[in-house]
């Protein structure tokens, strides 16, 4: 696990997805492409359906956030029926808008399974209001809070699919870093007993 910009964006690789990454990138693309290739102003978001995979990758994000976080308050829903949305692009097909997850998502997690080209960047924005590029990483998830605005970067050079997959945790009250993440990334944090350390 690293903290990429402290304390709200972390990557964590997920090796014990390595051999699921092919099927999640076909599912994806195959999903893509009866869902939305005879509308291309749809964007290329793609609701995918369930599958074993997802759903492993459901289980692994809910427990990194339970490991991660206290004072999470779980809208039911979600912890029962985790759902996924894939992001498919090549450099002739792409849409790049900032945007964020704050309705649907405290903690939005972006797992990446298939990236050809590594121009195909994650911007997002810190709290200063400063533009960060970063360059995510195959077999790596991105934990960040759904209030941060974000845009994929698309790629520069490739046309195999760049895929990327989206899923939401929504909870009644905002998530709180544990101390012992705080500590292992040397997270800035509020000294006062009274309040949490560090909000999200």
């Amino acid at each position: 696990m690293n903290v990429l910009i402290p304390p709200h964006l972390f990557e964590i690789p997920l090796p014990q997805l390595e051999d699921a990454e092919r099927v999640i990138t076909k599912h994806a693309v195959d999903q893509y492409n009866n869902k939305h290739s005879q509308n291309v102003h749809k964007g290329y978001n793609v609701h995918l359906d369930p599958t074993p995979e997802l759903d492993k990758l459901w289980r692994i994000f809910v427990r990194l956030c339970d490991t991660m976080f206290t004072n999470l308050d779980p809208v039911l829903e979600d912890i029962k029926f985790g759902e996924s949305w894939a992001y498919v692009q090549n450099k002739d097909k792409n849409v790049s808008k900032w945007h964020t997850h704050v309705a649907t998502a405290s903690i939005n997690g972006v797992y990446y399974p298939n990236i050809p080209d590594p121009t195909g960047t994650l911007s997002v924005l810190d709290i200063w209001n400063t533009e960060i590029k970063v360059p995510v990483k195959q077999g790596h998830l991105y934990l960040f809070p759904g209030w941060m605005l974000h845009k994929p970067n698309p790629q520069e050079y490739s046309i195999e699919p760049r895929v990327s997959i989206n899923i939401e945790l929504l909870t009644y009250s905002r998530p709180v870093l544990r101390d012992n993440v705080i500590k292992k990334n040397n997270i800035p944090h509020n000294t006062h007993p009274s309040f949490p350390k560090v909000m999200w």
